[in-house]
């Protein structure tokens, strides 16, 4: 069995474009939403047959946060409409407690499943393997960190810390402004989307001339980075195979990054590798080299728009499960 963690704004109904392949080599696919996705607890699925549709319970686990009779896609972990007093660590809780929910569903699982009523278990509960993409890359360290049932892992473009996904992405950073721009008084000081923090990447040159206001932006994102350390995946990467925990053992891994990546910048892919020194299990896509190269690579795991490139992701994560087995 493999457990399949969607990535944010996703929902369990990802597990469709991410198992086609697992079933024809014998691997049954399973997934859970992540806390505070799949809208809310009256959301459901309409299941169309040849014979009409079909309604049940979708068992989403959204929460309206502000209160507008309105439940969004992530609406319950992740940024909260400011200002909430729970911003700084809405990501850090929801992936803690996502972590805690997979822990469980695993070992559900484990006790059998009769799925076709023939009074057998058709799932073997015992080395169950997890592959996640994006968010689920990124709580499926922390899952294979910590929890010793789980012994092979496949991750798709995680990265951390989660405050410098956000500072590094274009399509998060404007949520650091939005951040920024509450303190009292504004800690924005101008430039790219409103601030300008002056920190180098790893291997520039250092800043020896910060902007004004600089030193302020990086003393509120390393504090933010300190609250967000338990409920992010670079604490927990060494546990895969550097240090397991006491009764653990080492896991086998692969991680899939994308060079490129607008939503997980490759220097938070790069942080992770380094924290469990796991660079000697990363295989890079390089959709810069293919015919979808004006694409945001991000979603090369489950997007069909990269399938004219042949992109082997879901093919490569089969593989390594099956080996993994032998």
């Amino acid at each position: 069995m493999a457990v399949f963690g969607h990535g944010f704004t996703g929902s369990d109904g990802n597990v469709f474009l991410a198992a086609d392949l697992n079933a024809a080599h014998g691997i049954a696919t399973i997934a859970t939403d992540v806390v505070g996705h799949g809208f809310g607890p009256r959301s459901a699925w309409n299941i169309t047959t040849t014979t009409g549709t079909v309604t049940v319970s979708a068992h989403a686990r959204g929460h309206d946060q502000n209160g507008d009779g309105v439940i969004g896609s992530t609406e319950g972990v992740g940024a909260p409409t400011q200002p909430a007093p729970d911003a700084a660590v809405a990501d850090r809780d929801g992936l803690r407690q996502t972590v805690a929910d997979v822990m469980s569903l695993v070992r559900a699982v484990g006790r059998g499943l009769d799925a076709d009523g023939d009074g057998v278990n058709d799932l073997n509960g015992a080395g169950v393997s997890y592959y996640g993409q994006s968010f689920g890359g990124i709580y499926g360290v922390m899952l294979g960190g910590v929890d010793p049932k789980v012994s092979v892992l496949a991750l798709n473009v995680s990265g951390g810390p989660i405050s410098e996904i956000a500072r590094l992405s274009p399509s998060f950073r404007p949520l650091v402004t939005q951040d920024l721009g509450l303190h009292q008084p504004s800690l924005l000081n101008g430039g790219y989307d409103g601030f300008t923090e002056s920190m180098p990447l790893r291997g520039g040159p250092p800043v020896t001339s910060p902007a004004p206001g600089a030193i302020a932006i990086q003393a509120e994102i390393a504090r933010e980075t300190w609250l967000d350390r338990s409920g992010g995946p670079e604490p927990y990467a060494p546990l895969l195979r550097l240090t397991p925990p006491v009764g653990g053992h080492a896991k086998k891994v692969l991680f899939q990054n994308a060079f490129g990546d607008q939503t997980v910048p490759n220097p938070a892919n790069y942080a992770v590798l380094a924290a469990g020194r796991l660079f000697d299990r990363e295989s890079l896509y390089r959709n810069d080299k293919s015919a979808q190269s004006a694409l945001n690579p991000h979603g090369f795991l489950l997007d069909p728009r990269f399938t004219a490139g042949n992109v082997p992701g879901q093919a490569q994560i089969v593989t390594f499960f099956a080996s993994a087995a032998r």
